[in-house]
């Protein structure tokens, strides 16, 4: 079993190699729109997470990612049909 400490550095040690290895150059960076409020219900044996869209008209595509440790492994489970409408969601059916 990995400490707290040991997650904590390398959690660190990768969020500094994704800076090196991105082109960081401060003053210079474009950083990604605060993620919306994201809500999740359970419904029987679905889930349903539903989201406002603030992005506007820059985004073509949204893929929803499950994890088993939410920290790595993602796999793609579905993409919403219409990531231009305002309010938008995606139901798992996989609980």
């Amino acid at each position: 079993m990995i400490s707290l400490k040991q997650q904590k550095k390398s959690i660190l040690l990768k969020a500094l190699l994704l800076l090196l290895t991105s082109g960081f150059i401060p003053g210079s960076t474009q950083a990604q729109d605060t993620l919306p409020i994201i809500s999740v219900k359970k419904i029987s044996d679905k889930v349903i997470v539903s989201w406002v869209n603030n992005y506007g008209a820059n985004i073509s595509t949204i893929n929803i990612q499950r994890s088993k440790d939410s920290l790595k492994n993602y796999t793609t489970i579905g993409s919403v049909l219409d990531p231009m409408n305002k309010e938008n969601g995606f139901v798992d059916g996989r609980v």
